[in-house]
């Protein structure tokens, strides 16, 4: 497949990226094939069992008609409270915690009501979290801080958060990010999260550029 098949270049972007790409090879070999050698590190294969009632839809937006209505939900990573605002019109949260390292963004927004409707958690989003109590939410939404140990951290305090039976959803599950160029370590907390305490996946939603979004359910 030829390169503007897939990318709307200019001429100008075309010519650096071959010479970037040029370089990216010059740097990074020797490879073997399609292995990635020691630049990603691989993830984990998942047993088959925990994907076994794993739904696919399109898009993110699909996911929150299955998950609970009128139930206690938590977005962790909220910036300007857009998803926020799907979240609470279809789920109709009877409580809905938006926590943010910086709440700024949100409240600087006059067409939203997450103001008065929401309750704001500002700081470190694990640190913020953990001080709710167990096993109080129907299910949260992961969308802070992409890298792998601030994944991690809020990951190990989510999971005792949400009621036995409720869902985490992770935003972002890949391991690179194409707009930033940077890699992601969504994927490896998600995987971590299944295999050792075995939450099944209960949906995967595409997105256009393959910044997934998958949704694991805590073992009842």
């Amino acid at each position: 497949m030829a390169l503007d098949d897939i990318m709307n270049l200019t001429a100008e972007q075309r010519d650096w990226y071959h010479r970037t790409f040029a370089k990216w090879h010059e740097v990074m070999r020797p490879y073997d094939g399609f292995q990635p050698g020691g630049l990603l590190q691989r993830l984990p294969v998942l047993p088959a069992d925990l994907l076994a009632e794993c739904k696919v839809v399109p898009r993110r937006d699909d996911i929150l008609p299955d998950m609970p209505k009128r139930g206690r939900i938590a977005e962790v990573g909220t910036q300007q409270g857009l998803y926020a605002d799907k979240i609470l019109a279809i789920c109709q949260p009877s409580e809905l915690h938006l926590f943010d390292i910086d709440l700024n963004p949100l409240k600087a927004r006059t067409d939203t009501n997450l103001i008065s409707t929401a309750i704001l958690h500002e700081g470190d989003s694990s640190t913020r979290l953990a001080e709710m109590p167990d096993d109080y939410f129907d299910w949260i939404y992961l969308d802070a801080d992409h890298s792998y140990s601030a994944v991690k951290k809020d990951t190990e305090v989510a999971r005792t958060k949400v009621k036995p039976g409720g869902h985490i959803v992770f935003n972002d599950f890949t391991i690179w990010s194409p707009i930033e160029l940077i890699p992601y370590g969504v994927p490896h907390a998600v995987h971590e999260l299944m295999i050792e305490h075995r939450w099944p996946m209960t949906h995967l939603a595409f997105n256009p550029l393959l910044y997934c979004d998958v949704a694991l359910r805590r073992p009842a």
